[in-house]
Parts: C-alpha cells; structure tokens; sequence
C-alpha cells in the first residue's frame, strides 16, 4: 500500500491482516489500551488527600461526634454571627460566611462575556413581605441552573444583565455582597428577579437574618460531624442539599478536591517539554485548518474572515494549566475531624472559583473547566473535547502520553494519533456550536447566503 492510495492500510495493514480480533469489532488500538495505561499511572500516583479523607470519613462513621463536641465545633461560627447587630451587619456576613467556605448561603456562577468571567450573583433565601412593608420568615430562592446547563444551553444566560442596568433597592444590597466577596460591583450580573429577592434583605428583622446564618451554616456542617443527622440536614436545605445519604455529601468532599489530584496526576507524568511538543504540533494542525478555510470555494470572503478570526482566537489548553491556584489545593494531615475537611474543601473549591472571576477565558480556561466540570471529569479523565463557550480545545494527559501519543514514535504514527486534536478544531465549526463566536458569545456571524451555503 501507498500513503496517498490507503493511509490506514499503509500504517496498519500487517496487522489488520495478521491479528485475530477474538470476535471484537476492534482490539489492541490506542483507544482501547489508553484508559488501562492511564488507570495503571493512576495506581502509581500518590493521592494523600484522598486517603486523608477516606479515614476521616470512617472515623466519623463509626464515631459520631457527641452534641457537645458538635457544639465546640460550631461555637467560633455563632460568635462571628452573634457579634452582628445591623442589617448591613448580617448583608456581610452573608458572603463573610460564604468566603469561610459556607456555599449555601448565596449562589455565585459566572457567564463569559466578550472573553470575560463575569460573575453572577443570586440569593439562596429572601424574606417575603408579610404586607406591613416589614420582610421576613425566609423562603428558599429557585438555585441557579448549574454551570453546565449554562454552557451547554446559552438562551439561559440572557435572564442575567449587569447591576447597572437595574434600578431597585436590591442594587444596594448587591453593592454590599459584591463589596465583601471581593468582587467589583460593575462586574456582577443579576437577574429582575434576583435584584428584587436581595431587596428583602432590607427589611428583614436582624434577629431572624442571624438565626438563618446559623442555621444554614449549622445544616452544611451537620452531616459530617454525625452522619445520622444527614436527614435532618437534607429536610432544611431542601433543593440546596446535597442529597440524603452520608455518600453523598461525602462525594461532594471528593469532588471539591479533584483540582489537587489533577495537579499531584498532572505534575507527576506530564513535563513541560511534552507540553511544548504537543503545543507545536498544535499550531502545526492550526495553520493548515486556517488554510483550508482561506480556500473554501464555498464561503464569502466576509465570513472566511470572521472563521479565521475565531480559529485564531481558540484557545489550546494542552496538558494541565499554566497557572495552578494553590489556594486551591487541600491537604488534610492537619484536620483531626470530617468536618475539618469539609469546610476546607468547600473553602478550596471557592478559592479556585474567585481565582478566574473577572478575568479572561484565555488566560484561565483549564481552571474554568476543572472547576466547572469536576463533578465530571479531572486530569485522570481519558479525555479531548472541544468547548464553545470557552472556544477552546482541551488536550488532557492522556492525549500527552502513550499509547494516545508518543514522542519517539515514528511521525507517521504521531500524525494518525493527533487526528483528535483536528476532530476537535472542526467542532468549533460544526452544526452545533456555529452560533458562538470567538469569544464564546452566542450570537451569529454568519451571512445570510453563507449559513445557507455551510447548511447545505
């Protein structure tokens, strides 16, 4: 066999002739050997953490930990709620408590906007008005839909707005929030409805805003100092719980820390050089993709322009991030409880969030996506997928190592093996995401003849 005549046969075709495939439709390609190599790194990666939490979720397990030592714990938390004694006191110590890692009292996601993390601010409770002018007995907020529901359905994102555009008594209230979040109040978005819930806040009796801070707070923490408690948590936080068995919010501790064994996978097998190698054959598979589309017949010249515009602007995230957040990484050697771990882990997974907040998706795309997608995926995930609203391509280890890729390999090999990294480019054209422009924008850019020409 000839290259040009049969590329497949002329790499494969001694042993597409000799193997027996045992009845299998494939067997011995790098697809299906991949994940057990990777499996087999795994079993050879050091996770402390991970071993950390499994004997402290035993020992909680098998020794709850009594009322008053649940108490102890609690103690520092109520003497931060009880030192409050204005509204603005309580307004603040909504998101003070939420940076402390209590992530149900206020719900924080973002959409990217002109390449931008834009964060979205939304409450949990409000305090309906009881027709006296006066708000009060809290009610629970619908939760935000998840940040996949956002990248996957776009539409959604057109209910939020900047806080600017609003007029309302709840921009002050957001003001505040955004203010002790750390975050600039011109960058939060919001939604009519939520302005309107954060202006309750204004009328809401002190006593009962600090009585609902220590509730909520007491309810995350519950679970993980007695694990026959779950119930009792899951009945008061209702759609905000985690669910209603001890395995599942201890999953939810395992997932928090996915960023850390990302990185202890990630910084053990994956080098800088085979990031630089793979980044090259990257820009290699970019400039022909580029040329292929300059000699389109098909495409006008405007939209050839607009095409080239977001394949420039597509961002190549091979590896694992430039920039780690080590603040959110977790190591529970010091922790001597459950509970310990858990307001650390919630605490990490905030920090990892608030590190990309504000900032540029092609700077901090791997860290959205890690954070985004961790109850999903991490590093070890035998994975390659392109993203539109990020408008980038992600190349996990896997795609890195062998038998996906081998630097020593013949280059007729490697070149077969990075078809994956020129699958991925052509799904930021495809029918599904050719609405999203390069900066992840959903919005078309196509020419009325062109979307019927590139239709057809």
């Amino acid at each position: 066999y000839r290259a040009g005549d049969d590329f497949f046969m002329y790499c494969n075709g001694n042993y597409w002739k000799k193997s027996d495939l045992e009845g299998r439709d494939v067997i011995g390609f790098t697809y299906t050997e991949a994940p057990g190599y990777i499996n087999q790194l795994i079993s050879q990666t050091d996770f402390p953490h991970e071993a950390q939490l499994d004997a402290l979720a035993d020992a909680v397990t098998n020794n709850p930990l009594t009322e008053e030592e649940m108490e102890g714990y609690m103690a520092p938390v109520e003497e931060i709620i009880n030192k409050a004694s204005t509204r603005e006191d309580c307004i603040r110590l909504f998101a003070r408590l939420y940076k402390m890692g209590y992530d149900k009292l206020l719900n924080i996601d973002y959409n990217i906007v002109d390449g931008v993390l834009l964060p979205i601010l939304a409450p949990t409770i409000y305090y309906p008005d009881n027709n006296n002018g006066q708000g009060g007995t809290k009610a629970f907020a619908p939760p935000l839909p998840t940040q996949k529901q956002l990248f996957d359905h776009p539409e959604l994102t057109e209910a939020y707005h900047p806080l600017a555009h609003t007029r309302s008594d709840g921009n002050d209230v957001i003001s505040i929030l955004a203010s002790e979040l750390g975050l600039n109040p011109q960058d939060v978005l919001v939604s009519d409805e939520s302005v309107e819930a954060f202006a309750t806040f204004l009328h809401a009796p002190v006593e009962e805003m600090k009585g609902n801070l220590a509730d909520n707070s007491w309810m995350q923490d519950l679970p993980y100092m007695n694990p026959e408690l779950v119930a009792e948590a899951h009945g008061f936080l209702g759609e905000y719980s985690l669910g209603d068995s001890f395995d599942d919010w201890k999953d939810n501790i395992y997932i928090c820390t996915r960023y850390t064994s990302s990185y202890a996978f990630a910084t053990k097998w994956i080098t800088q050089s085979m990031i630089e190698d793979m980044e090259g054959k990257c820009e290699e598979l970019h400039s022909v993709f580029r040329r292929r589309i300059a000699d389109l017949d098909w495409m006008s010249g405007t939209a050839k322009d607009r095409a080239i515009e977001k394949l420039d602007l597509m961002t190549l995230n091979v590896g694992c991030p430039k920039n780690w957040v080590t603040e959110a990484m977790v190591d529970f050697s010091s922790c001597q409880t459950m509970v310990e771990a858990a307001r650390m882990a919630r605490k990490a997974d905030m920090a990892l969030l608030f590190s990309f907040l504000g900032k540029d998706i092609k700077t901090h795309g791997f860290n959205v996506m890690l954070q985004a997608f961790k109850s999903l995926m991490d590093l070890r995930t035998f994975n390659a997928f392109y993203q539109p609203v990020l408008n980038g391509i992600f190349m996990l280890p896997a795609y890195l190592l062998p038998p996906m890729y081998d630097t020593d390999a013949h280059k007729a090999l490697q070149y077969a093996t990075l078809s994956t990294i020129g699958h991925e480019m052509t799904h930021g054209f495809d029918a599904n995401v050719a609405n999203f422009d390069g900066l992840g924008n959903f919005r078309n850019w196509w020419t009325v003849q062109d979307r019927m020409d590139f239709e057809e």
